[in-house]
């Protein structure tokens, strides 16, 4: 339990740092431009090392289900989606509402493909951040000037 705890936990610093590069490079290149040299250079890193750790290209030879080919195109719209919020919200802020939409969707695939119940405890959760960020947003909103 410790190691999967640990290894969602550097995933999330991953995907932080990953935000920051895509944004950089999405700036210099452009928002679909920055996705694809985010997507290309990435496969080129992954067949490099399949290749050095000597990992089978394909696992199994089960056939795959026709959605599990959407995971290229939502990450090629995540990073787009991503460097374009990045100049327009803050970077927590930003975290922030990604993380909302990863638990809302965290507990309606619970529900619908696992089956099980939607606690309201999940749903004040999730509630409490999303009001927390309002919160915080008005608070760092600065005053109107008056003439």
């Amino acid at each position: 339990m410790i190691l999967g705890i640990s290894l969602a936990m550097t995933a999330g610093i991953l995907l932080f740092g990953a935000r920051i590069v895509n944004y950089r490079l999405g700036h210099s290149l452009g928002i679909a431009g920055g996705s694809f040299a985010n997507h290309w250079i990435g496969t080129v890193i992954s067949a490099l090392i399949l290749i050095v750790l000597q990992i089978p290209f394909i696992a199994s030879s089960e056939p795959v289900a026709w959605y599990a080919w959407l995971g290229g195109p939502i990450g090629a719209a995540f990073v787009m989606i991503s460097n374009l919020t990045m100049g327009s919200v803050s970077v927590m802020i930003s975290t922030t509402l990604i993380f909302i939409g990863q638990v809302g969707m965290g507990i309606l695939l619970d529900y619908t493909i696992t089956n099980h119940s939607i606690a309201p405890k999940q749903l004040l959760g999730a509630a409490l951040i999303f009001a927390g960020i309002l919160w915080n947003q008005r608070a760092n909103r600065k005053p109107e000037k008056s003439s």
